[in-house]
């Protein structure tokens, strides 16, 4: 009996590797760590899937990440303990070895609202 998703309280060690691996069966992943960004995230989670000791290269680990996550989300806890999402990106592949994100949306400070990017609005026809 395979899982259709997987929803995971806090990803921090070599069960990443098992998490990407699900991911290219077609498993939907929802899944919470530490970091700074969007990016900060991706590399963060190679990290994990190295902790695995799989015989594969970070490099490898990058590209299987690359093609197993669509859109990460990145939220913040602010001061006053709320916690909102400051950004969704979509993962588009490598670029010079380097995770190709492009910014759906982002929180702005000044107003207080989330803005839509150009590409969000083309996603989302």
């Amino acid at each position: 009996l395979l899982a259709d998703a997987i929803v995971i309280g806090e990803l921090d060690g070599s069960e990443a590797f098992e998490v990407v691996r699900a991911t290219q069966e077609r498993v939907q992943v929802l899944a919470a760590m530490r970091a700074e960004s969007v990016a900060d995230a991706l590399r963060r989670l190679e990290l994990y899937c190295l902790q695995a000791n799989v015989a594969w290269s970070a490099a490898d680990h990058r590209a299987q990440i690359a093609r197993s996550f669509r859109i990460v989300t990145f939220q913040v806890q602010l001061p006053d303990g709320r916690r909102l999402i400051r950004e969704i990106a979509e993962v588009d592949g490598l670029e010079n070895g380097n995770y190709k994100l492009e910014p759906l949306m982002r929180w702005n400070e000044k107003t207080d609202r989330f803005e839509l990017t150009s590409r969000a609005q083309r996603w989302m026809k």
